[in-house]
């Protein structure tokens, strides 16, 4: 958004009394002093802009309750931002602070702090004015000790201090008794201090990838624990104590050095996960059978020869991982489990694929991937699209498909487009491969706001030059929103391999500015979310991907023995470009694959609408669950049954 379209934005949200402004991802630079008319707004949303500092007027915004700086560049505060007394909620998340801002302790109505991925090596003792504060989020910063008055932080309920270089922790933080999440992954603590066990309300304690030889005893009193993480720790043994904590659910123990687990362990009947892959345990007591409520349990990467007979009383298992063991049979009590047939990594005993392997497998897919993206001869897809409109007057839209000896073409056609018209923009990228011939190339446009005629086109790969023309007409609402979004979407022969977003503004006096540019983001990493009844389907597009330099994501394929596989795949989620769920009656009934799309809607909102793309191929489409209802299902028109046998 340029400033003229960023002032007219202003302008209407001001004449309608709006309490509630999106900006994100616009690419702002700086914010003009007119923002300090927004007096109505509540919540002002600015991630992921290119904004440096803030205008002192941001101060008369003093309604504000909610405000997201987040995914910017600022490295200080102006002093005026100490009249937002409403604030309550700040994102400061990703930028460049080397220090708290001192105007922050100011507001002392905050109940939610995020300072997430900054380059702060301390807080300052006056951290202690904030005594509202319920969430503080410090992770990914450069901390090497907190202050003592982090204990006068009361009311605190979570405090995420992930990645950062703690060696140990101050007794003061004792005093956080109302604390019930606590994140204190990828430090370097060796202990925890006594005081730790005043944190009688902790439910959830994430001590993953920190330096711990032996379990901190005081832990064993926190019996009101749901979820423990102390994977990537030199834990050599576990202490018969650790039968105490009868209220967890979730117990991570992987990458660590156990030789062996106390029999106590089977006092804990409530565990519904427990990683154990990546030690070095050679057998396991025959109390294990008494987690019966176990629906996950990970024992690959260990020296483990067989399993005992109790084993078998595991009867809601869903997730068994036994590869890289040195089992050469799988034990007969499991094969009656009907649930294994779901989800089950029982097959690391059947492939003959070990960790290695696997690891350098994904390697070389991904390099190859990104070597087939780089190759010379890959069309080039523009689209030419008026940037500012008037409501409900239609607008030419054209989208080129071209090799680059006609790049001189184009050229002309976007000079001619910005001549005649009022504001027309350009978008321009390569595609990640050049298509085979003949491959079937379909275009959507989609918007909530923006009309397309046509909606969707279909080419076939044949000649060397496309040219498509649409029409678009922004529709008159009873509030006119000050822009819309138009999604371009673009698949090879079925396969989504690229969406644009293109941000059209709406005004009644639209008059001639300069054209936007913008990046076309073609896919290049996807997330495949399936049931293992349909891996041979998914193997199948997998390869397809490949072939056009774009690497897919399959947990069965990708993920090691030993790695905590909730953690991992979240990270894998979150890093890829598109969450391609293939929805079927397998995956309908599959709790992992819901708490894979489930964790996918979470992040959608910052990754933006498209990022979940659903395909079925049964008939009829297995129900949607409501939380899906409003996203679009495709369906795959080739023939998928010779693929699944």
């Amino acid at each position: 958004m340029d400033e003229k379209g960023l002032l007219q934005t202003i302008e209407q949200v001001a004449e309608g009394g709006r309490t509630s402004l999106d900006l994100r991802y616009n690419r702002l630079t700086a914010l003009p002093p007119e923002i300090g008319q927004l007096t109505n707004l509540t919540r002002l949303d600015l991630y992921s802009s290119q904004l440096t500092a803030l205008p002192p007027e941001i101060g008369q915004l003093t309604n504000l309750t909610e405000l997201n700086l987040g995914g910017n560049q600022l490295t200080a505060l102006p002093p005026e931002i100490v009249q937002l007394t409403n604030l309550e909620s700040l994102s400061l998340s990703r930028n460049r602070l080397t220090a708290l801002p001192p105007e922050i302790v100011q507001l002392t109505n905050l109940t939610r702090l995020d300072l997430y991925s900054n380059q702060l090596t301390a807080l300052p003792p006056e951290i202690v004015q904030l005594t509202n504060l319920e969430s503080l989020s410090l992770s990914r910063n450069r901390l090497t000790a907190l202050p003592s008055e982090i204990g006068q932080l009361t009311n605190l309920r979570g405090l995420y201090l992930y990645s950062n270089q703690l060696t140990a922790l101050p007794p003061e933080i004792g005093q956080l008794t109302n604390l019930e999440l606590l994140n204190l992954e990828a430090n370097q603590l060796v202990a925890l201090p006594p005081e730790i066990v005043q944190l009688t309300n902790l439910t959830w304690l994430i001590l993953y990838n920190n330096q711990l030889s032996a379990l901190p005893l005081e832990i064993i009193q926190l019996i009101n624990l749901t979820k423990l993480n102390l994977g990537g720790n030199q834990l050599t043994a576990l202490p018969p104590e650790i039968g105490q904590l009868t209220n967890l659910t979730k117990f991570n123990l992987g990458g660590n050095q156990l030789t062996a687990l106390p029999s106590e362990i089977g006092q804990l009947t409530n565990l519904t996960e427990l990683n154990l892959g990546g030690n070095q345990l050679t057998a396991l007591p025959p109390e294990i059978g008494q987690l019966t409520n176990l629906t996950e349990l990970n024992l690959g990467g260990n020296q483990l020869t067989t399993l005992p007979p109790e084993i078998a009383q595991l009867e809601n298992l869903v997730y068994l991982n036994l590869e890289g063991d040195q089992l050469r049979h799988l034990p007969s009590a499991l094969k009656r489990f009907e649930n294994l047939k779901e989800k089950t990594a029982l097959f690391g005993l059947l492939r003959t694929l070990d960790r290695e392997r696997r690891s350098a497998r994904q390697k070389q897919e991904e390099a190859y991937a990104q070597e087939v993206a780089s190759r010379e001869d890959r069309p080039i897809f523009t689209a030419v699209y008026p940037e500012i409109v008037v409501p409900e007057t239609w607008y030419s839209l054209e989208l080129f498909l071209y090799l680059k000896k006609y790049a001189w073409l184009v050229e002309q056609e976007i000079k001619r487009r910005q001549r005649e018209f009022l504001d027309y923009g350009d978008v321009t990228s390569q595609s990640p491969k050049g298509f085979s011939y003949d491959t079937e190339i379909i275009i959507s446009l989609t918007s909530d706001v923006i009309e397309a005629n046509p909606s969707v086109t279909v080419i076939s790969w044949l000649e060397d030059f496309y040219k498509m023309p649409f029409r678009i007409r922004y529709r008159q609402h009873e509030t006119v929103q000050p822009f819309g979004i138009l999604t371009i979407d673009i698949s090879a022969d079925d396969l989504p391999i690229a969406s644009i977003p293109l941000q059209i503004s709406a005004s009644e006096d639209a008059e001639p500015s300069q054209p936007a540019v913008e990046n076309v983001h073609w896919f290049s990493h996807i997330f495949a979310s399936y049931a293992r009844e349909d891996y041979q389907l998914v193997k199948y597009l997998k390869d397809r991907y490949l072939a056009l330099g774009i690497y897919m994501f399959i947990d069965i394929d990708d993920l090691r023995s030993g790695d905590y596989w909730e953690a991992r795949l979240f990270h894998e989620i979150e890093s890829s470009d598109i969450f391609q769920l293939f929805w079927s009656h397998a995956s309908k009934a599959s709790t992992f694959v819901r708490r894979e799309w489930q964790s996918a809607l979470e992040l959608s909102s910052r990754k933006g609408g498209g990022f979940i793309r659903p395909v079925y191929w049964e008939d009829p489409m297995p129900p949607i669950p409501p939380e899906l209802a409003s996203i679009h299902f495709h369906k795959l028109l080739f023939d998928t049954s010779s693929i699944q046998e």
